[in-house]
């Protein structure tokens, strides 16, 4: 594909002390084929109108490519939706408002994708600490293995991360894609679907994009217990999509690990889903253990246990 348009897309909510810095790394870019899209998910502080304030002044030129949706504010799932509906790019870019990519982020994403025409490109990332930083670079992949690249995204061996993750637009057309009910996860939820409907992944090995830690509002710094049960709801939300004939879907290769962590959580914690959601006990008292999964055979095994002789006698 040559000289490939992409989409950014970028969530905005209570991000003041951030947003100009995401904005100018974005505005900044080496490479000119991109439309901005930034989605106000009805935040209560400046961030839009620090967010004008620099394109009216810095960045005027580029006001013809630059979108500023305002919704009622329905959670980062909704606003990404809203974000990929008004994308017209070739690729779709995720980044989250209180991050930053390099300045010739998406000019080495764009010559993968000349060189490769990908469905997917994913590339590295550097987390960003108060007072230290981390390099982390991604498992290699393609589309060979690409049942073990969702399996080792839901056992923690590698990351989920969206913004990380750079997909075709007709990745997202083409397919029945579902969005998470809440933000916590929400980047697991998507890339499972999209990854699975990928025929070509591409690795590019470049750190190319910075996840700040410090954020307090951001969905990571939310409490554990909060957290696992956000994932259970998601996941089984997801589930729940595929969940009468999951052959030849998404959840064929993801559905036995994704819930047998749902399955520890919901025991750990004392959540009600082995009895709120029909067919979860029964799937996860037959599902196949597996070395690979997140939660370790010992505990499969003690939750099918579990599971047998208190929910289906």
């Amino acid at each position: 594909m040559k000289h490939p348009s992409f989409s950014i897309i970028v969530p905005v909510y209570q991000v003041e002390k951030y947003i100009e810095r995401c904005a100018v790394s974005l505005f900044s870019q080496t490479y000119d084929n991109i439309q901005f899209i930034f989605v106000n998910d009805g935040t209560k502080d400046r961030s839009v109108e620090l967010l004008q304030a620099l394109i009216d002044t810095e960045y005027h030129n580029l006001k013809n490519r630059i979108i500023v949706l305002d919704k009622s504010n329905e959670g980062l799932p909704a606003a990404r939706k809203s974000g990929v509906e008004c994308a017209a790019g070739d690729y779709i870019l995720h980044v989250d408002s209180d991050d930053y990519i390099e300045k010739d982020a998406v000019e080495k994403i764009a010559s993968a994708a000349e060189q490769t025409d990908a469905d997917m490109i994913y590339f590295d990332l550097v987390k960003e600490y108060p007072d230290r930083t981390s390099r982390k670079k991604e498992r290699e992949y393609d589309d060979s293995n690409k049942n073990t690249y969702i399996l080792n995204i839901l056992n923690g061996k590698s990351p989920g991360y969206l913004v990380t993750k750079c997909f075709k637009r007709s990745i997202y057309n083409s397919h029945p894609l579902y969005y998470a009910p809440s933000g916590v996860y929400e980047d697991i939820y998507s890339a499972i679907q999209l990854i699975y409907y990928s025929d070509s992944i591409f690795h590019l090995k470049e750190c190319l994009y910075h996840y700040d830690r410090s954020n307090p509002e951001a969905y990571t710094a939310q409490q554990r217990g909060r957290r696992h049960w956000q994932f259970c709801s998601n996941m089984l939300d997801l589930y729940g999509h595929f969940a009468d004939d999951i052959k030849g879907t998404p959840m064929e290769i993801a559905a036995p690990s994704m819930l047998f962590r749902v399955a520890w959580y919901t025991y750990r914690h004392k959540f009600d889903f082995f009895t709120s959601c029909p067919g979860f006990a029964e799937f996860v008292a037959k599902a196949p253990l597996g070395t690979e999964y997140y939660i370790p055979v010992v505990l499969q095994l003690f939750i099918r246990s579990y599971i047998k002789r208190k929910f289906l006698k």
